[in-house]
């Protein structure tokens, strides 16, 4: 604060002037800054957009569909590509049993017996430690899809969307 004195007495001015945001701006800014966040976020893959998990990131074979069979349950998973998390590789464990690890824009499908099953998800890689988990009854010939994804809060995501 500066103090200012003329004949009427002194007063107190700020040494900065007062800026005013005038509409336009705070119109473009607003759209500047949801554009940002929503280029971190990810983005959904299909099986013709996404490349398979490869074989040494695999950890139980056991479960890796090779064939139809209508007496277990095939469970898929798909991770979504995007800027965000791009350094990260998320292992992905059944029933506690390390199963394999995707990266960005990968995809794998198991084929499971009916029953009960877990699903647990953590990050790895260059990403902050974080883990979330499904649990699930398969049925016989069922059939469900997991979309692993980050969303542009950073909270790490395993969806079944069907």
């Amino acid at each position: 604060m500066m103090e200012s004195c003329n004949s009427s007495g002194c007063s107190r001015a700020n040494r900065f002037p007062t800026v005013s945001i005038d509409h336009t701006l705070k119109k473009s800014l607003a759209l500047f800054a949801s554009i940002v966040i929503s280029a971190c976020s990810t983005t959904a893959v299909t099986e013709q957009t996404a490349e398979p998990v490869p074989r040494e990131r695999i950890y139980a074979l056991e479960f890796v569909a090779t064939a139809s069979s209508p007496s277990k349950a095939r469970v898929s998973f798909f991770r979504d590509s995007g800027y965000w998390g791009i350094a990260c590789t998320y292992d992905v464990y059944v029933n506690n049993l390390k199963s394999f690890s995707i990266r960005q824009s990968e995809f794998i499908h198991l084929l499971l017996e009916p029953g009960p099953y877990f699903f647990r998800l953590e990050s790895g890689g260059l990403c902050p430690n974080d883990a979330v988990s499904q649990n699930t009854v398969l049925m016989e010939g069922g059939k469900e899809t997991y979309r692993i994804l980050l969303p542009s809060n950073g909270g790490l995501r395993l969806l079944r969307t069907e």
